[in-house]
């Protein structure tokens, strides 16, 4: 007796294509967010996991100190929208959110053209940084460990400076929806040491921390809608050809450093356009 069954497998095979497709957005996702030691690190330990029948893995078994790097010389980029307090008391939450997803996303769009790596949004503050991944032989991000010469150092800066300056033009096409006027964004620039890795157990991160992040966030929060403020520290490593397009500040405030002698550019005038040498 010859018995044929016959069975539709036709949904089990679109779910299995569905699971592959979300399997490869992860992964282009994971890239993204990670430069690759850490991927390596979460595959690996991801793969141990399987193996003993622990579901995902545990980062804390990670070794953390193989994942943290010394940065001797970055620079650091904030920027925040001006306003946007009053904005987001006037609107509903899904004004407030359409809105940040398009800013952001056309900020995101600038991020390879200037070959700067997104550190991460908070509110409505956006942070980028340069100078602190590479391109390695086989197309991954990975961190750079060399210490930078002095060239590598200016070339990190006006990387950042260039993509803040792309910001400031892309953000004034983008519309406020309570008053229907250009985005108007403030920057602040700082350059000097970082430490990166990966910290939490719960949707794990990959950060940048060090006095160089907080006095960046200061020179952000002490600049001029429409401006562009940096430290002497980043002006130095600039070597702008043409000093004219600086306004020094006589120096500001910061909270734990005193007074800072500073640099604005203002990116509505003629002389707010991008440096060169940073490719």
């Amino acid at each position: 007796v010859l018995v044929v069954v016959q069975t539709d497998v036709s949904e089990r095979s679109g779910v299995e294509e569905r699971l592959m497709a979300l399997t490869a957005a992860q992964m282009t996702m994971l890239e993204a967010m990670f430069p690759r030691h850490i991927m390596e690190q979460i595959a690996a330990h991801g793969a141990a996991a399987a193996m003993s029948g622990v579901a995902g893995f545990d980062v804390g078994a990670m070794s953390l100190s193989k994942l943290a790097t010394h940065h001797e010389c970055v620079t650091i980029m904030f920027t925040d929208i001006v306003g946007f307090t009053a904005f987001s008391k006037e609107c509903t939450p899904g004004q407030v959110m359409s809105f940040l997803n398009e800013l952001f996303s056309k900020l995101d769009a600038l991020l390879d053209k200037h070959n700067v790596y997104k550190v991460e949004t908070a509110g409505d503050c956006y942070i980028i940084c340069g100078g602190l991944l590479d391109e390695d032989e086989d197309g991954f991000q990975a961190v750079s460990t060399s210490s930078p010469c002095r060239a590598a150092k200016t070339k990190a800066a006006r990387r950042a400076l260039n993509f803040a300056l792309d910001m400031m033009r892309v953000a004034a096409t983008v519309m406020m929806p309570n008053t229907g006027k250009p985005v108007v964004l403030r920057a602040g620039l700082h350059s000097g040491p970082v430490v990166s890795g990966l910290v939490g157990s719960r949707l794990p991160k990959f950060s940048l921390f060090g006095d160089t992040m907080n006095t960046a966030s200061r020179m952000e929060s002490t600049s001029l809608p429409g401006r562009i403020q940096v430290s002497q520290t980043t002006y130095e490593l600039l070597r702008d050809p043409r000093p004219s397009r600086w306004q020094p500040t006589g120096g500001v405030e910061v909270k734990g450093k005193g007074l800072m002698h500073t640099f604005l550019m203002d990116t509505e005038q003629p002389g707010g356009q991008q440096v060169q040498g940073a490719r």
